[in-house]
């Protein structure tokens, strides 16, 4: 298919965590409503569920882990909240509605995501299909950051206005990339954000072996995977429990995950999806990578990975471009980050419109 490929100019987000955060408003204040209306209607729309006992009490107590275990970015989300007029308990409950879904099993998940990843000669190369609710299209943003605590790391992510750090995904300067994936979980406690996670590593990590290592040490809250993949080479994919967590990389050549567990031990606490659509979808995108990636990873070419990610619904299997066959749920972009050097080729919108953007961290 045909590729048009220009170079672009990242959301640029300067200074503390607090003061990054609030950049987001006072960069756009003609989508502050937008911003307002997404969060805010989302928790109205699962009012009843945040109001049980058990979840209020379970997001009082992440509150309390994150404060300690996360400061930068509930300080980007404090700055984010002041700039937006909204409230920081009321834009942590909106980044853990997955979990309060998952708690309270009310079947709201709307989004899915494919995820990838290949080693190369020249670094491994990390891609995603963003699969997620329309009203995000208009405040998806490619950002880049950068703080004086990170002692001139930088960092490129792709996310929406209104939520701090990698919301979808990311990679620093170093060439340390990650993007997750939703996947429902009955196994959730007390522990590290998903979103929070991948801002941790980003800050944090420059290969891997440092990213699983963090990943190790940490109490999670669990559900969703990550894919990671580094300027060496090295790839590799973790899925998230609270009291367990499955890695799969050593000696991979290719990765994937879509929105179900692949590993025994997780596998038994997977969620039911709440559409059989998106069931199915996973599956048949999951086996479609799975015979795919062998020969990206052969010959890795930017133009077969568009292609791979541009595929749409065929008879006999899932397209990584989604058009709602699930519901709620459209690929609102694709990003294929090369770690060495660090890049991202961005596509703001389905994977299929071939308007791909260049950007350098």
């Amino acid at each position: 298919m045909s590729v048009l490929l220009t170079q672009a100019e990242p959301v640029r987000l300067t200074g503390s965590a607090y003061e990054r955060g609030r950049r987001q408003a006072e960069l756009f204040p003609e989508l502050i409503d937008s911003v307002r209306q997404a969060v805010l209607g989302r928790l109205e729309a699962v009012r009843t569920d945040l109001e049980r006992p058990d979840i209020r009490s379970f997001l009082e107590r992440q509150w309390t882990f994150s404060e300690r275990r996360a400061q930068g970015c509930m300080e980007e989300l404090r700055g984010i909240a002041a700039g937006f007029s909204l409230q920081a308990e009321e834009l942590l409950a909106y980044l853990h509605l997955g979990v309060s879904y998952d708690i309270s099993e009310s079947g709201s998940h709307e989004d899915g995501c494919s995820t990838w990843a290949v080693s190369t000669p020249n670094g491994g190369v990390l891609g995603k299909n963003r699969d997620f609710r329309g009203e995000h299209t208009v405040l998806q943003k490619v950002f880049w950051h950068s703080d004086p605590a990170w002692l001139g790391r930088t960092i490129l992510t792709v996310g929406s206005l209104g939520s701090p750090g990698a919301y979808s995904s990311g990679i620093n300067s170093d060439g340390l990339a990650v993007a997750d994936t939703q996947i429902s979980t009955r196994d959730h406690g007390v522990g590290m954000l998903r979103y929070f996670l991948m801002s941790v590593l980003l800050v944090s990590c420059g290969t891997v072996d440092e990213a699983l290592n963090i990943i190790a040490q940490t109490d999670h809250v669990g559900g969703g995977a990550l894919v990671i993949a580094d300027a060496t080479g090295a790839v590799a994919s973790v899925e998230l429990g609270h009291s367990s967590v499955s890695y799969t990389g050593e000696r991979k050549r290719w990765l994937g995950c879509t929105n179900h567990f692949v590993s025994e031990e997780l596998s038994v606490t997977q969620q039911g999806l709440p559409k059989a659509a998106m069931d199915t979808s996973s599956r048949s995108r999951f086996d479609f990578l799975t015979e795919t990636l062998p020969k990206l990873s052969d010959n890795f070419r930017f133009s077969r990975a568009v292609e791979m990610m541009a595929a749409h619904e065929k008879s006999d299997s899932a397209g990584l471009c989604r058009h709602g066959e699930d519901g709620d749920a459209f690929t609102i972009s694709a990003s294929v980050y090369n770690c060495q050097p660090p890049t991202l080729t961005f596509c703001a919108g389905a994977a299929c419109s071939g308007r791909w953007q260049r950007y350098v961290v």
